[in-house]
Protein backbone atom coordinates (compact mmCIF):
# COMPACT_ATOMS: atom_id res chain seq x y z
CA UNK A 1 0.00 0.00 0.00
CA UNK A 2 2.78 2.42 0.97
CA UNK A 3 4.96 1.56 -2.18
CA UNK A 4 1.64 2.53 -4.27
CA UNK A 5 1.52 6.03 -2.66
CA UNK A 6 4.95 6.76 -3.06
CA UNK A 7 4.24 5.93 -6.75
CA UNK A 8 5.58 2.83 -7.83
CA UNK A 9 4.18 0.27 -9.70
CA UNK A 10 4.18 -3.54 -9.29
CA UNK A 11 6.07 -5.55 -11.78
CA UNK A 12 4.25 -8.84 -11.18
CA UNK A 13 1.18 -9.66 -9.22
CA UNK A 14 1.06 -13.26 -7.19
CA UNK A 15 -1.99 -14.77 -7.91
CA UNK A 16 -1.89 -18.07 -6.84
CA UNK A 17 0.87 -20.69 -4.92
CA UNK A 18 1.45 -24.11 -3.91
CA UNK A 19 3.20 -26.15 -2.06
CA UNK A 20 4.25 -30.23 -2.18
CA UNK A 21 5.96 -32.10 0.13
CA UNK A 22 7.84 -35.08 -2.18
CA UNK A 23 9.34 -38.36 -1.54
CA UNK A 24 12.96 -38.01 -0.71
CA UNK A 25 14.03 -41.38 -1.98
CA UNK A 26 11.90 -41.32 -5.35
CA UNK A 27 11.24 -37.11 -5.79
CA UNK A 28 13.87 -35.23 -3.60
CA UNK A 29 13.66 -31.85 -4.81
CA UNK A 30 11.18 -32.12 -7.78
CA UNK A 31 8.38 -29.70 -5.60
CA UNK A 32 8.71 -26.83 -8.31
CA UNK A 33 7.60 -29.24 -10.86
CA UNK A 34 4.74 -30.82 -9.36
CA UNK A 35 3.94 -27.17 -7.90
CA UNK A 36 4.58 -25.87 -11.24
CA UNK A 37 1.77 -28.75 -12.88
CA UNK A 38 -0.68 -28.07 -9.95
CA UNK A 39 -0.84 -24.00 -10.39
CA UNK A 40 -0.81 -24.13 -14.28
CA UNK A 41 -3.93 -26.84 -14.39
CA UNK A 42 -5.42 -25.17 -11.36
CA UNK A 43 -5.55 -21.63 -13.30
CA UNK A 44 -6.00 -22.64 -16.98
CA UNK A 45 -2.93 -21.73 -17.96
CA UNK A 46 0.44 -22.99 -20.47
CA UNK A 47 3.71 -22.21 -19.77
CA UNK A 48 4.91 -21.49 -22.97
CA UNK A 49 1.99 -19.02 -24.08
CA UNK A 50 1.11 -17.38 -20.54
CA UNK A 51 4.35 -17.58 -18.26
CA UNK A 52 6.45 -14.59 -19.04
CA UNK A 53 9.00 -14.76 -16.51
CA UNK A 54 9.31 -17.89 -14.59
CA UNK A 55 12.24 -18.30 -11.57
CA UNK A 56 12.71 -21.46 -9.21
CA UNK A 57 13.98 -20.13 -5.94
CA UNK A 58 16.78 -22.65 -4.64
CA UNK A 59 20.40 -22.75 -4.03
CA UNK A 60 21.71 -25.71 -6.23
CA UNK A 61 21.86 -25.89 -10.37
CA UNK A 62 21.75 -29.66 -10.28
CA UNK A 63 18.11 -29.10 -8.87
CA UNK A 64 17.30 -26.10 -11.39
CA UNK A 65 18.39 -28.21 -14.18
CA UNK A 66 16.46 -31.63 -12.76
CA UNK A 67 13.04 -29.35 -12.62
CA UNK A 68 13.73 -28.16 -16.24
CA UNK A 69 14.09 -31.79 -17.18
CA UNK A 70 11.05 -33.06 -15.41
CA UNK A 71 8.92 -30.30 -16.52
CA UNK A 72 9.32 -30.87 -20.72
CA UNK A 73 9.64 -34.42 -20.33
CA UNK A 74 6.70 -36.42 -21.25
CA UNK A 75 7.84 -40.11 -19.76
CA UNK A 76 8.22 -38.09 -16.17
CA UNK A 77 4.66 -36.50 -17.22
CA UNK A 78 2.84 -40.00 -17.85
CA UNK A 79 3.89 -41.15 -14.67
CA UNK A 80 3.36 -38.65 -12.84
CA UNK A 81 0.40 -35.99 -14.89
CA UNK A 82 -1.73 -38.16 -16.47
CA UNK A 83 0.19 -37.33 -19.70
CA UNK A 84 0.15 -33.50 -19.24
CA UNK A 85 3.42 -31.59 -19.37
CA UNK A 86 4.08 -28.72 -17.66
CA UNK A 87 6.26 -27.75 -20.14
CA UNK A 88 9.52 -25.95 -21.41
CA UNK A 89 11.21 -22.80 -20.23
CA UNK A 90 12.97 -20.59 -22.69
CA UNK A 91 16.34 -20.34 -21.69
Amino acid sequence: KRALELGFKPLAYLRDWSFKACDPFEELLLGPTYCSQELLSRNNLSMESDIGVFEIHEAFAGQVLSNLTAMRSQKFADEKFGGKKVGEIDL
